[in-house]
């Protein structure tokens, strides 16, 4: 399974899906137009744990691509 996480001011939204280029192709459009400050595309696993550790570094099975606002 693969996550899009886009992070703005006002919070996160979420994308899951198992199609990986549908996901690159909404993280280049967020890139451009969205309003998030902060993407991570990245693989999950079932029943194991992935999320945001206490300094703000996201963990899980493999981090495709992260991106951040300059």
């Amino acid at each position: 399974m693969l996550i899009l996480i886009m992070c703005n001011p006002n919070g996160e939204t979420y994308q899951l899906s198992e199609n990986l280029e549908s996901l690159k192709e909404k993280l280049e459009v967020e890139k451009e137009t969205g309003f998030s400050t902060r993407l991570i595309l990245a693989k999950v696993k079932p029943d194991v744990e992935f999320g945001f550790g206490s300094d703000g570094n996201f963990f899980a099975e493999e981090i495709i691509d992260e991106w951040y606002k300059k």
